[in-house]
């Protein structure tokens, strides 16, 4: 397996782009997709980037697993408060490049500066993945074979598994084996697809950001494939299971500012994607069964509801960007 050598950078960030500049970003890399594509390491070579805040102990871990599948990591910090000697002890261990950031830039940005060392660096495939995410067996290979399968593709999904509850994770279907979205960690897509489609809208921050690149890619003619080969062990956090009428419905115990986020951020898709129906009428009913289980299961159910509702007026004014601390 290619390596490259290690190293490590500490780098002043400019402020987070919205969306026209990230498509103007976009627009001028694609003259030079051509040429990267013939200097590419292999039609198989993949980069991770991993992004992380503040990582738990089974950091180092998940890395090792990950790095026996792919030719190298990426990991951006976004900022981490606490020690972060696991994420520069994995230097030590495998090949990887480590980005660390003086604060927290949020998803999109830590992404885009991930993925623009794997584009600079010729991979073929950039995979994404959250800190806590845990890859199993055969997954890279598997995501690649289905990948080689598909027409059009844009980007393509692992099957997710709770890690704690062991319960598959439903992602919204477009038509069998197409998704209408999926989540950030664990999907790749083609270096050449991240420099057509540009980068990741760094005036969402955090929440939504997958979804709104999925749906970009979707309006571009791509589809977003779920691989039957690959699974992800993942976390979604605090999430709790109730029971009502008979079913089982999660609660995520999202924070106040984490719900304003996903709000706000919500609604910007909502209104920059209006042809994608299914999309929206589906999280139109997932918003409202949100804030039923807020109010029936959630603790600080009123400042959860109050951020929310500051979210949904910050994007009718258009307040992107980092707005409220997390």
């Amino acid at each position: 397996m290619p390596q490259t050598s290690d190293s490590s950078q500490l780098e002043q960030s400019p402020a987070p782009r919205g969306i026209e500049e990230v498509q103007s970003e976009g627009a001028l890399h694609r003259s030079s997709a051509e040429e990267i594509s013939n200097d590419v390491r292999s039609s198989h070579s993949v980069c991770a980037v991993v992004v992380t805040y503040n990582p738990g102990p089974d950091l180092i871990s998940n890395l090792t697993l990950l790095s026996r599948q792919v030719e190298h990591i990426v990991i951006v910090d976004n900022g981490s408060s606490c020690e972060i000697s696991n994420v520069q002890d994995a230097q030590e261990q495998f090949p990887c490049t480590i980005v660390r950031n003086e604060t927290n830039l949020g998803v999109a940005a830590a992404l885009n500066k991930g993925c623009r060392i794997a584009v600079s660096e010729h991979y073929a495939w950039i995979v994404t993945f959250d800190q806590d995410s845990k890859v199993t067996e055969g997954f890279i290979q598997g995501l690649l074979s289905d990948a080689d399968r598909i027409d059009n593709l844009g980007m393509i999904s692992p099957r997710y598994v709770d890690q704690r509850s062991m319960r598959d994770l439903p992602l919204p279907k477009a038509s069998p084996g197409k998704l209408l979205t999926t989540l950030t960690s664990g999907s790749m897509f083609r270096t050449l697809t991240y420099i057509n489609s540009g980068p990741f809208n760094e005036d969402l921050f955090i929440d939504c950001v997958d979804i709104e690149y999925c749906l970009r890619l979707r309006s571009m003619g791509l589809c977003i494939a779920e691989s039957q080969s690959a699974v992800l062990l993942h976390s979604l956090g605090k999430i709790s299971f109730h029971r009502i009428l008979g079913r089982s419905l999660p609660t995520t115990n999202h924070s106040p500012s984490r719900r304003y986020y996903i709000a706000r951020n919500r609604l910007y898709v909502f209104i920059r994607y209006p042809r994608e129906r299914s999309w929206i009428c589906q999280n139109g009913l997932a918003t409202m069964l949100d804030m039923m289980m807020i109010l029936l299961f959630e603790k600080e159910k009123l400042a959860k509801l109050r951020f929310m509702l500051k979210g949904v007026i910050d994007c009718l004014l258009g307040r992107m960007g980092q707005q409220v601390p997390l």
